[in-house]
């Protein structure tokens, strides 16, 4: 805790030496020299950095609460809610996560891997038989379920497109039509006496969703190497399977042209008919974008912005203007522990490194609008299997990642892009 503590103060540091910068030009009316804006830049990518280990912070936090209610839930239930058994269980759990299990005391061992516990057993028991459904003869099994867990995770924070947009999970892989209303466009009339009705439908269509299956590819180690591991390697599994697949997934649910991929919500978003110059951001187009989305979208609680970090970099210099010196951009605070989204005009903020950078001519370099209008699919859950037989023959053990998913625009209208002017 106390590093996240640091981390945050540090964090608020940098900001103020931000803001400082962008007060001192205001008062003196000049543009950032070539010096400053290095120094600007330097101090933005500060700020990226302490809320990328602030959030990682938080997650194993997540991890080692809920791993810790379980061991003393069923270790020691007479101690369920005691303080002092959560600091210990999750003490234990710190140090198997974060070092492994060479590192853990003979208590915080017995407490976490006891037999009669059955918390982190799974990851002891090999198959030999390999009689799973599908996978005979080959050695597959699934490991432990916090390492699913973890997965998810780091899948899920990895891609912009995923945390702003609606998860819809399913059971099965089958298509999935999903029903699309749009109704905004129609208004009501004025009815004299003794007029008919008018009868006016609601117009309806339907999406249907896909299920591409997405692997990680094998990611091997030697047994060398796990038997000698003080450093918890197969821990690690989650992060790289999360994030390899992460990185793919994102990718198509961006710029997907929907041929044997998914829709990406870029190629399908709606042009707002503004443009902006090579890397020059003004509040007025920001305006134009934000505005041009039905307003119905636009109040939206899941309404926001979305743009690659580097476009970002370029609007935090940017203040309101007309004397007004306050900052455009409004960096995230934190709200009960957790860090929350930056801000421009009130709107959180999504990065997006798939999208493509304010310096490329005809380039969608930012969307606006409700972004729970895109839907990403996941059937079932992600799954991670590792396999002892098949590279046999190098003395590799092998860990593989895969998800089904589908990304779909549900509503095309509710989200629009600005674009880089093509002169």
């Amino acid at each position: 805790m106390a590093k996240k503590h640091e981390l945050q103060q540090e964090r608020a540091t940098v900001i103020e030496s931000m803001k400082a910068l962008q007060t001192l030009l205001k008062k003196e009316e000049r543009t950032m020299s070539l010096e400053e804006r290095v120094k600007f830049d330097k101090m933005y990518e500060d700020k990226q950095s302490y809320d990328s280990q602030i959030r990682l912070e938080n997650q194993i936090e997540e991890e080692e609460r809920a791993i810790a209610q379980k061991v003393i839930s069923s270790d020691k239930p007479n101690l369920l809610g005691s303080k002092e058994a959560e600091i210990e269980a999750r003490t234990a759990v710190r140090e198997y996560l974060r070092k492994g299990k060479n590192s853990l005391s003979p208590e915080h061992r017995d407490m976490l891997f006891n037999p009669r516990t059955g918390i982190m057993t799974a990851p002891e028991q090999r198959s030999t038989t390999g009689q799973l459904a599908g996978t005979a003869g080959v050695g597959l099994e699934l490991v432990r379920e916090e390492y699913i867990s973890g997965f998810e995770k780091v899948l899920l924070q990895y891609g912009g497109v995923m945390e702003a947009s609606r998860i819809i999970r399913t059971s099965t892989g089958g298509d999935l039509p999903i029903p699309v209303i749009d109704d905004t466009s129609n208004v009501g009339a004025l009815l004299g006496e003794g007029s008919a009705e008018v009868v006016l439908d609601i117009p309806t269509s339907s999406v249907t969703m896909k299920a591409y299956k997405y692997t990680s590819k094998a990611i091997k180690f030697s047994v060398e190497m796990l038997q000698d591991d003080s450093i918890n390697l197969e821990g690690e599994v989650p992060m790289f399977a999360g994030e390899r697949i992460g990185r793919i997934t994102n990718t198509h649910f961006t710029t997907g042209d929907n041929s044997s991929k998914p829709q990406g919500i870029v190629t399908a978003a709606t042009d707002s008919t503004f443009t902006i110059a090579v890397n020059t951001f003004t509040r007025g187009r920001i305006l134009d974008l934000i505005h041009s989305v039905d307003p119905a979208y636009r109040k939206s609680a899941s309404a926001g912005l979305m743009m690659n970090d580097n476009s970002l970099k370029l609007i935090s210099q940017l203040t309101i203007g007309s004397a007004d010196d306050r900052p455009l951009w409004l960096p995230g605070s934190f709200k009960n522990g957790v860090l929350e989204s930056d801000t421009i005009e009130g709107y959180p903020v999504n990065i997006n490194q798939d999208m493509a950078s304010a310096a490329t001519l005809s380039a969608k370099v930012m969307l606006f609008g409700d972004f729970s209008k895109y839907a990403v699919r996941i059937v079932k859950d992600f799954n991670i299997r590792r396999t002892d037989d098949r590279h046999i023959e190098e003395f590799m053990v092998g860990f593989y990642g895969f998800a089904r998913m589908d990304g779909r625009i549900l509503n095309a209208a509710a989200i629009k892009y600005l674009a880089v002017a093509a002169v």
